[in-house]
């Protein structure tokens, strides 16, 4: 059997915060927004992020605190750039950009 999507999906305190963030970090725009999920499309490679409020009843109770176990990459045409944008933004990161 095949797969037809992946979808990283990001467990947020602030779902309104975290939409901001991501589609004026990246060139992601809303494909889909309720009160608990918001899904992010690049228009350009179709690629998605689903973003989920913390608290909802679909993400199990050890998810729903702070997220540990994991990192995301995102390969960008100018990593510099988009690491202003992300400080410029109130991005923290634990490691500077090299």
């Amino acid at each position: 059997m095949s797969v037809n999507r992946i979808l990283t999906n990001i467990i947020s305190p602030d779902l309104k915060e975290s939409t901001t963030f991501y589609t004026q970090l990246f060139d992601l725009s809303i494909q889909f927004e309720s009160d608990w999920f918001v899904q992010l499309v690049s228009e350009k490679t179709g690629l998605e992020i689903g973003l989920l409020i913390a608290n909802h009843d679909l993400v199990p109770a050890e998810f729903q605190g702070q997220p540990t176990g994991f990192y995301l990459t995102l390969v960008v045409d100018d990593a510099a750039e988009i690491y202003k944008k992300a400080q410029a933004l109130g991005a923290t990161f634990c490691k500077p950009l090299k």
